[in-house]
């Protein structure tokens, strides 16, 4: 059994309670555009990837970004609350 989600549960977990406690006292569309500029903000990615031999923690910060972009156009929630599991698994 892997120990990682168990051990890093609480910051995985972090953003979501986060998120939840910040928007929970919002109306829904002031909600939505919180969550709306929380995504833009994240995925503000200046310049291209550089290689992972070259600089590690712009690749792995640049391909986040990248990835989680992509996945935010649809259900922006979803994509939120979905990576905690996502970091897990990409482990």
């Amino acid at each position: 059994m892997n120990p990682t989600p168990k051990t890093n549960a609480r910051a995985l977990a972090a953003p979501d309670a986060i998120a939840d406690d910040v928007t929970e006292s919002l109306e829904k569309g002031k909600a939505a555009d919180w969550k709306n500029r929380v995504f833009l903000r994240l995925t503000q990615v200046s310049g291209s990837v550089p290689a992972y031999e070259k600089d590690p923690e712009r690749n792995i910060t640049g391909t986040w970004q990248q990835d989680f972009k992509s996945a935010g156009s649809g259900d922006l929630a979803t994509s939120l609350h979905g990576q905690g599991p996502e970091l897990v698994t990409m482990g």
